[in-house]
């Protein structure tokens, strides 16, 4: 789990916004639930 949040991490380097960082890291390790916005 720690290994894919550190790939999306070193991969996002455009995101300026840490609530869309935090919602895809929670998307990709979490398909079954929503997202709160």
């Amino acid at each position: 789990m720690n290994s894919q949040i550190k790939t999306i991490i070193k991969t996002s380097n455009g995101y300026k916004d840490f609530r869309r960082l935090r919602n895809r890291i929670l998307y990709s390790l979490n398909k079954d639930t929503p997202i709160k916005g």
